[in-house]
């Protein structure tokens, strides 16, 4: 009888505490259920909200480019004919690379192939076929963006 009581006792203490870890592991489940529910409407706000920014970024660009007054088809006979223009050009020199670069130091020409710039002046590198067969590494040519002035630095 003393034994029944013992073994009836520990069953009820076993039964007790697994209630115990059932009911922590349904809550448990439950929080995670609700994080993972309240994850997803997060996620789907950020995904709704990038859709509205690119929306409104293309019809941004839309308004510049129908202010501007261009279209597609003047940008693409734009580009045909500034090729042509290029190809028809009697000028030996091809531009292969233009580059933006700002200027260190004050520079003064010292004839009329050079160019004189200033420092934190913003020019363009010009790289032609003439410079790239060329071993003289202490020289580039740059223009100036606003004026098209070309030389070497």
């Amino acid at each position: 009888f003393l034994f029944s009581k013992s073994s009836d006792t520990e069953l009820r203490h076993a039964q007790a505490e697994f209630d115990r870890q059932l009911e922590l592991t349904r809550l448990m489940l439950d929080g995670l259920n609700n994080s993972h529910t309240h994850h997803l409407r997060c996620l789907n706000d950020l995904v709704e909200s990038e859709v509205q920014y690119h929306r409104q970024s293309v019809q941004i660009l839309e308004d510049l480019r129908k202010q501007l007054g261009l279209s597609k088809s003047s940008l693409n006979s734009t580009a045909a004919a500034t090729a042509a223009a290029a190809a028809a050009s009697s000028t030996p020199r091809t531009i292969q690379a233009l580059r933006t670069a700002t200027v260190k130091f004050d520079y003064d020409a010292s004839d009329h192939h050079e160019l004189s710039v200033l420092a934190k002046e913003t020019v363009n590198i010009i790289l032609d076929d003439n410079e790239k067969h060329s071993h003289d590494s202490d020289w580039i040519t740059v223009e100036r963006p606003q004026t098209k002035e070309r030389g070497r630095v």
